[in-house]
């Protein structure tokens, strides 16, 4: 597809999600990576889910995650904070801003281990400048499907199924049950 590499591939078990490590690239490739891989930058819920990723693959680079300011290039370097959502589209409140984050940009990364902040978020612009930091990769977060089957209710009239109502649409399925 013509974007960042995937260099690593890791299931978290605390959420059986797949994770997937990408090349260094901006914010931007890095998304449209993680869509052509069926997820997005990775939604951090918690602590618990940031040092995971961090201890994974955050030794020696900075780690772009999905939270992204939507008002991009205002150029103003107006602070946006309450305005950071997640690309995923999920509603997730975690955050470990860094002291004084976030200051104006658009995009997220968690800051390498050895960083003397390593774990905490920093906003910056999706390009890759020449700055002294280690270089950025992106982490795409993927829900894995364990195929199984559907489940339905069904409604009956008169001792006649006349209906189901699917309460579990399964995974797996070329054509998901209706």
């Amino acid at each position: 597809f013509g974007g960042p590499a995937v260099l690593d591939t890791a299931i978290n078990p605390a959420n059986g999600h797949a994770y997937y490590l990408l090349a260094n690239s901006d914010w931007t490739n890095a998304e449209t990576a993680a869509i052509g891989l069926g997820g997005h930058l990775a939604t951090v819920r918690s602590l618990t889910e940031n040092n995971w990723i961090l201890n994974r693959w955050g030794t020696n680079r900075n780690l772009w995650i999905g939270l992204h300011d939507p008002v991009i290039g205002d150029g103003g370097g107006t602070q946006h904070a309450s305005n950071f959502v997640w690309s995923s589209g999920e509603t997730a409140s975690y955050r470990n801003w860094r002291s004084g984050e976030p200051s104006g940009d658009d995009f997220t990364y968690i800051y390498w281990i050895a960083s003397g902040v390593g774990g905490q978020w920093n906003d910056a612009t999706s390009t890759l400048d020449n700055s002294p930091e280690p270089p950025y990769y992106g982490v795409v977060e993927a829900v894995v499907c364990t195929p199984h089957h559907a489940t339905a209710t069904a409604i009956t009239n008169n001792h006649f199924v006349v209906g189901a109502t699917i309460t579990d649409s399964g995974c797996g399925y070329t054509n998901a049950p209706q």
